[in-house]
């Protein structure tokens, strides 16, 4: 290497006996002066100095072990080692032999495939947390809370990541991604023709147009999915008593259309079968919510008319849980299903009537199945598929496989906020979901998946609900829970499309405070749909 202070020659170990001896200066400051980069001695992620690291090789990248880690040239390197070895980026999520290979080690080491989920876990993480910040978790403690604020103003101009368009077009893309497939099929199976791109009608709310067939007419539909695409130049409504009572000839059995004689006030029943002890109620999402009466008032003037609409309101809140409980009482089990239900979940309505029915086709007991935990993944196909209420977030869940194929789920979750309970309470779980596969009958497997789970994860207490507008409950008590009481009526929000739970329209707080949150929806076109409520389950667990 030649000096460029007095030309000569210098090998790179005498560099610093040079400098020292002939220049009085060192490597180091030689470098700043003559060798050193624009750009070189600032962190490429935080922009903090970083330090010397020799001659040759002049200043690290970065100024810590976390910035070279989240810095794009690690990044793109480790995704690219990935790929070479596993034929995948991220390994521990996407590759299906590193996945075993983790959780069977896990398996072996703690007994489930999160250590996160062990009680040693647990208490140590909220030991460490209680150090530290003197809460159960980190993201309880103000000055936590407070950074991460913080880091999302800077991030994305608000506190609250959710609310930021970047986040909610990701999230929209990813959505896209995943139900494009699915999509694609049921538009080429419908009855209608779509001008616009599967891709446009999805982002644009403008191009959701189509075509009937039957009539030949352009129409508009709202909400980008299949089940709510129909003609409203083609549709009765009746279509669903229409449909309802197609289904019941076809399974040979006697029933009644529209009875007026069992209730009292000869209140209607849309379907009775006297011989099975049950009937069954089809509702429509306008004429049973309370748009009908609302929409007789000016939309501007809806807060000054709140309390004589709050009136004529009175009767829609229990009148379906009126029916309910007047069916109850003469030994008749009452099902209520909504429009939508019918439409985007038919089959699944279809099965669970024959499965009241005793006219399921296939039929096998509890002790044929084997019972094991399964992921997320596969538990979500199953429940979109045979439940009602579709997947969940539930971190326990079990299923059951019958020569290799899953026809039963179980799934257990930590207490919801939005049912009024406390995510941090220790040993208690709610049974979340429980469903067994279409046209399948499987005596005793509820209690088999119910006891593979306390066996396992040892609860103090487990509660569910059942939807009184689906269940009698008696599940739950063959199972050995506690009937603990109604848990009062709920309500949805439609706009006779779709319906949408009431967590999802709560009152913001930047929403007048003086003005109903059901006056302030049903002025932006969604209105109150009551149901029937639930009633609430628990069972106590003395388990060491």
């Amino acid at each position: 290497m030649e000096c460029k202070l007095c030309g000569r020659e210098i090998s790179i170990g005498g560099l610093g006996t040079h400098f020292r001896m002939k220049h009085n200066t060192t490597i180091r400051d030689y470098y700043d002066q003559f060798m050193k980069k624009p750009d070189e001695g600032t962190c490429e992620v935080c922009n903090n100095p970083t330090k010397w690291k020799s001659v040759t090789e002049g200043y690290y990248r970065c100024c810590s072990i976390k910035c070279t880690a989240n810095s794009k040239k690690t990044r793109d390197k480790t995704l690219n080692t990935n790929k070479e070895k596993f034929g995948c980026e991220y390994p521990f999520a996407q590759n299906e032999e590193s996945i075993k290979k983790r959780d069977q080690t896990n398996l072996e080491r703690h007994g489930v495939t999160n250590p996160g989920w062990t009680l040693e876990s647990q208490e140590k993480i909220h030991a460490t947390c209680q150090e530290k910040f003197g809460t159960d978790y980190a993201f309880q403690a103000p000055e936590v809370i407070k950074k991460i604020d913080q880091t999302n103003l800077i991030k994305y101009g608000c506190k609250n990541p959710s609310s930021s368009p970047i986040i909610k077009h990701k999230r929209k893309l990813k959505r896209f991604e995943s139900d494009k497939i699915r999509l694609e099929k049921l538009l080429l199976t419908s009855k209608y023709t779509f001008p616009n791109t599967l891709e446009e009608m999805y982002f644009d709310k403008n191009k959701r147009t189509a075509k009937c067939y039957n009539c030949g007419k352009d129409f508009l539909f709202e909400t980008f999915s299949v089940g709510f695409i129909r003609c409203p130049h083609c549709i009765k409504k009746s279509f669903l008593e229409q449909e309802m009572n197609a289904f019941l000839n076809s399974l040979n059995i006697q029933f009644k259309h529209n009875d007026r004689l069992l209730l009292d006030n000869h209140r209607e029943l849309d379907f009775l079968l006297p011989d099975h002890k049950l009937a069954i109620e089809m509702n429509g999402l306008f004429y049973h919510s309370e748009m009908p009466i609302i929409c007789d008032f000016d939309k501007d003037k809806l807060p000054e008319n709140k309390d004589v609409i709050h009136e004529l309101l009175k009767e829609r809140f229990n009148y379906h849980y009126d029916k309910y409980t007047e069916c109850k009482n003469k030994g008749i089990q009452l099902i209520h299903i909504f429009e939508d239900e019918w439409i985007d979940k038919q089959e699944i309505c279809k099965s669970r009537i024959k499965h009241l029915l005793g006219m399921t086709q296939n039929k096998i007991g509890a002790r044929e199945c084997e019972i094991k935990e399964i992921d997320y993944q596969t538990s979500s196909l199953f429940l979109d598929e045979n439940h009602i209420q579709g997947k969940d977030s539930a971190g326990v869940r079990i299923g059951a496989f019958h020569n290799n194929q899953l026809i039963s789920v179980m799934t257990f979750s930590k207490p919801n906020i939005s049912k009024g309970g406390n995510p941090n309470q220790e040993g208690t779980l709610e049974l979340s979901r429980f469903a067994i596969k279409q046209d399948w009958s499987v005596s005793g497997i509820a209690q088999k998946l119910l006891n593979f789970f306390t066996n396992k994860y040892k609860p103090k207490q487990v509660f569910s609900y059942a939807d009184l507008r689906w269940s009698s409950g008696n599940l739950y008590k063959q199972l050995g829970f506690t009937e603990t009481g109604h848990t009062g009526l709920n309500y949805w929000y439609t706009n006779t499309l779709q319906r949408i739970h009431r967590f999802g329209m709560r009152k913001k707080a930047d929403e007048p405070k003086n003005i109903p949150e059901w006056i302030l929806r049903a002025q932006q076109g969604w209105f109150r749909l009551w149901d029937c409520g639930n009633m609430k389950y628990i069972k106590e667990y003395n388990l060491t």
